[in-house]
């Protein structure tokens, strides 16, 4: 609490002292401020004291590379200069241990000190430090939708800055945006920062088609927001490969840490240009996706074994049946509408189906597995066309279906409607992965594929030789004879449970807890782990899991 009032009091302090920088709506510019500052009734002695401390913050080593200020530079500036230049380190790094950074980019972009090298300098290496203050305030603080609201806020401001015309602008984004997300990964497959830079590649675009000199202000698409491009055809191209080269690095790096949501936010960008009446033909970020998925070159490192699966067809094919479904929902809920019928009817004709496949797989009977995969597709299509209802119980039959079915190809269908519905609607994340657990549960509980311990294989050491005991060999070679407990599914299972702990761990507690859960149930009684040598390699991967 201490801390909070001392802040608190030297808040207060800077306000009273340079009450110009919290001003927003009054226009003074640095020299005015600096002036206004000078005339303050200073001793020698506080000049002297304010210097030094601003030389002490500045020239701290490792802290910017590129710059070498010294003493004797410091005291070449003028006792405002120093003082503005302390007031605005100390405000900002209050703001910055509040989380707040927007701030900053208007002393970056500040034009009146432009040739007064010193300032410049100055203000770039205060800037760089009170970004390493956001980060160990970001760092120190837990995983909460708070934060992860701040970190999305700040990795948009800071790709808006990447396109900025002015260079220091650009460039201190540039490094902040690498610094952020080498902090924070999980922001390189967020939504809202893939489709911004993948629009900003697309404006870029735009501009640097333009021949000549040009003075262009774009409509970021998808957005209200308005860039400023360079006014001169060189620097619209140079702009152009920079954010195209971000962009390519952005998605490799994605990629390389979560495949598989990556390339369902990109299939969900992709899908918006079905009806842009060709638009994409010239659309940069959608050239840029396409040239990705055909170039898949995402490495080894960080790589869940999900990633090998992760071709080029993989995500042409996945794009295709997602547009397919969604066309096939669409045109039922227009349908629907114009009948006037209730649209949640559809519901329960979608949720019907599932519910007649488990109750004939219940009575032992078989399933034509097309069928089956058409029917989930639809109602996953159906959960997520409609943006603003909750369908609890279509939900429920889209987590249960592929698991209680329990065969290969069923829990490769879920697994990919699941990962669609949790990319495409990730307000429905906890109930789908609530859904998703006590399925799981369900197959621990019924002795289904990994833990189907009913069934012990008889160890070779104890099969006797005598002819006397040779009705015992027969006994025992009826195991091998019979069809094991097939633990691929699992193993399916295994892999997806991986890739999101690779996804949540550092920004979903509320997933996270659930995937802990259902690792502890699994391991919560041993014997219940299948010990049929085919079930051997899944067994290690679930315990590397936990």
């Amino acid at each position: 609490m201490s801390g909070h009032k001392n802040g608190f009091r030297e808040s207060n302090n800077l306000q009273r002292e340079c009450l110009l920088l919290l001003r927003k709506n009054q226009q003074t510019t640095v020299l005015e401020t600096t002036l206004t500052l000078e005339s303050f009734n200073m001793s020698p002695t506080e000049i002297n004291i304010i210097k030094r401390e601003l030389s002490d913050i500045i020239s701290r080593p490792g802290q910017t590379k590129g710059f070498l200020f010294s003493q004797d530079t410091v005291k070449s500036l003028t006792f405002g200069k120093c003082l503005y230049l302390l007031s605005v380190y100390h405000l900002e790094t209050l703001r910055a241990g509040c989380g707040n950074m927007l701030v900053l980019f208007s002393y970056l972009g500040e034009q009146s000190y432009r040739t007064d090298i010193a300032m410049s300098q100055a203000i770039t290496i205060i800037a760089d430090q009170v970004f390493q203050v956001f980060l160990g305030e970001m760092s120190s603080q837990t995983r909460a939708p708070v934060r992860e609201k701040i970190l999305i806020e700040l990795i948009y401001a800071l790709l808006l800055a990447f396109v900025h015309n002015d260079d220091t602008v650009r460039k201190a984004a540039d490094k902040y945006i690498l610094q952020l997300l080498d902090a924070f990964p999980q922001l390189l497959w967020n939504r809202k920062a893939l489709t911004t830079l993948l629009d900003l590649t697309q404006a870029v675009g735009n501009g640097a088609a333009v021949q000549g000199h040009a003075t262009l202000r774009l409509n970021l698409p998808n957005s209200t927001e308005t860039i400023t491009l360079p006014e001169d055809f060189v620097g619209r191209k140079s702009l152009l490969n920079d954010i195209s080269e971000l962009c390519t690095v952005w998605l490799r790096s994605a990629k390389k840490y979560a495949p598989v949501e990556t390339d369902s936010v990109l299939q969900e960008y992709c899908q918006q240009f079905q009806h842009s009446s060709f638009g994409f033909l010239h659309h940069q970020g959608f050239s840029l996706i396409v040239q990705l998925a055909a170039n898949q070159d995402t490495g080894t490192d960080h790589q869940s074994n999900f990633s090998s699966r992760q071709t080029a067809s993989s995500f042409v094919n996945s794009l295709n049946l997602k547009s397919v479904y969604l066309g096939e929902v669409g045109g039922m809920v227009q349908i629907s509408k114009q009948l006037q019928n209730d649209i949640g009817n559809l519901e329960e004709i979608l949720g019907g189906k599932l519910k007649d496949t488990l109750s004939k797989l219940s009575e032992g009977e078989s399933i034509d597995q097309n069928t089956f995969n058409g029917d989930l597709c639809r109602a996953a299509a159906f959960v997520i066309s409609q943006k603003s209802v909750v369908y609890r119980y279509l939900l429920h039959y889209i987590c249960w279906a592929p698991i209680v079915a329990f065969k290969e190809e069923s829990v490769e269908t879920g697994i990919f409607v699941w990962t669609w519905l949790l990319a495409a609607r990730p307000d429905l994340s906890a109930l789908v992965m609530h859904e998703i657990k006590d399925a799981w549960d369900w197959s621990i509980r019924h002795d289904v594929g990994l833990f189907n311990s009913s069934v012990i294989p008889p160890s070779p050491l104890s099969i006797p030789k005598t002819g006397q005991d040779s009705y015992k060999i027969t006994e025992s070679l009826r195991f091998y004879e019979k069809a094991p407990s097939d633990p691929k599914p699992h193993c399916l299972l295994i892999d997806f449970l991986q890739e999101r702990v690779t996804l949540v761990r550092k920004n979903d507690s509320c997933q996270m807890s659930i995937i802990q859960q259902m690792l502890l149930n699994s391991i919560a009684d041993p014997s219940k782990l299948s010990q049929q040598p085919n079930s051997l390699a899944v067994r290690f991967r679930l315990l590397l899991l936990c």
